[in-house]
């Protein structure tokens, strides 16, 4: 794993590269102390529906992970990263998919106001972080991402 020179969590090698095979990336994005989440559509046509999601996607191609990403993040809240906003980002593989990368990215409290729903899903909000691991209906690999996250910023003193 790489380390960023400012000490922050690891950034796995590979997140913004445009030449690997991945399904998608999501973001765990704290815009001041709180988490983005999105309520995704209930539709019976897609993965989780009516649960509690974080803000990403499936990558189009020519992306690396980092560039779905934002991309994703920016149709889904309006939110505008650029690669140095984000502080971590992780690989994870299930038997038979494409890899999903995870990222992570910690925004002043300012840019609240610039959070909107796109045209997915039925609602957006901001959480404390122990909601959205206790809540039954956030999507449970992701509340295991994201305790992945925390113990990897428990470990780097962050």
């Amino acid at each position: 794993m790489q380390l960023l020179d400012n000490g922050q969590a690891p950034m796995q090698a590979g997140w913004d590269q445009t030449d690997i095979a991945f399904k998608g990336a999501n973001v765990i994005l704290f815009v001041g102390d709180r988490l983005t989440v999105l309520l995704r559509d209930d539709k019976p046509t897609i993965n989780w529906p009516n649960h509690w999601d974080l803000p990403g996607g499936l990558m189009e191609p020519g992306e690396s992970p980092a560039t779905c990403a934002i991309r994703e993040v920016a149709e889904e809240t309006a939110i505008t990263l650029c690669r140095s906003d984000f502080t971590w980002a992780r690989c994870f593989v299930r038997e038979g998919e494409l890899p999903t990368w995870f990222l992570a990215a910690h925004l002043q409290e300012t840019r609240a106001a610039e959070l909107s729903l796109g045209d997915e899903g039925q609602a957006l909000e901001r959480w404390p972080v122990d909601h959205f691991l206790r809540h039954p209906r956030a999507i449970p690999p992701f509340r295991d991402r994201l305790r992945i996250y925390l113990n990897d910023q428990n470990q780097q003193g962050g």
